[in-house]
């Protein structure tokens, strides 16, 4: 992290951010100089580091994943189910056997080939 606010600290310096420039790089050489010399004073921002990481990955994954449920599967579900598809093959009676025969084209090595 203070490698990072380090380079954060020299662009916001490079665009004419001054203020923001030394919050910043400070804030690296601060972190940089204290790892250098008692990397044992950091276990505890590190814990809370981690602490909030792992609060942030939960919530980022809970709404990355509602938004791919509802914009992405939820739709595909209903046109399929327009559509008519079955793909799990749920309608109909139920088969003996959830075995599908093997196509007899795949049974040739040669389909393995690129024709190209």
């Amino acid at each position: 992290m203070g490698g990072v606010f380090a380079v954060l600290g020299a662009l916001l310096f490079w665009r004419h951010r001054t203020t923001a420039g030394t919050v910043a790089a400070s804030l690296g050489g601060a972190l940089l100089l204290l790892a250098a010399a008692a990397p044992a004073l950091l276990a505890g921002p590190h814990r809370g580091w981690l602490a909030f990481a792992r609060v942030l990955g939960r919530v980022n994954t809970a709404i990355f994943l509602s938004l791919t449920f509802f914009l992405v599967l939820a739709p595909l579900g209903l046109v399929l189910r327009l559509f008519g598809r079955d793909e799990l093959r749920r309608r109909g009676p139920a088969p003996e056997s959830m075995w599908t025969p093997y196509p007899e084209r795949n049974r040739d090595p040669s389909h393995y080939e690129a024709i190209w």
